[in-house]
């Protein structure tokens, strides 16, 4: 089983009494991973044309960090938050916050411009908070 250093269990609870995607991994079949590491720029609003707004942001996983086998060879991840208040808490964060997310790690399909089919990893950001704000 991979694991992050310092990674709960779906259901079991954090020092503040919190449970990180509790019951996800029964009802999904997924399991949440906790990531920390620095924003490479600031968050944006992204206005997806379903009419859905999304805050998307790149997150480069601090160094050291054992990764799981989905993350290896990414440098930069791409995060994105749809729960409407984390996404204004997120909007706050800024380039070279340290922050902490648990999401789960999606592989997205997607046809390009001249119809060819990529992929892409994402983070599907379930809660996240700044660990450490950059100084200014």
């Amino acid at each position: 089983m991979e694991k992050w250093v310092g990674e709960r269990q779906p259901d079991e609870p954090d020092g503040d009494g919190h449970v990180v995607g509790e019951g996800l991994a029964a009802v999904h079949g997924v399991m949440p991973r906790r990531l920390v590491g620095r924003l490479s720029a600031g968050t944006r609003c992204v206005l997806l044309a379903t009419g859905l707004e999304v805050v998307s942001f790149e997150l480069t996983p601090a160094g050291g960090a054992p990764r799981p086998q989905a993350l290896v060879g990414l440098g930069e991840l791409a995060c994105v938050v749809w729960a409407p208040g984390l996404r204004r808490r997120a909007l706050r964060w800024g380039a070279g916050d340290r922050v902490e997310v648990t999401g789960v790690v999606r592989r997205r399909f997607y046809r390009d411009r001249d119809g060819r089919t990529r992929s892409a990893r994402e983070l599907d950001v379930l809660t996240g908070r700044i660990a450490r704000q950059a100084s200014s």
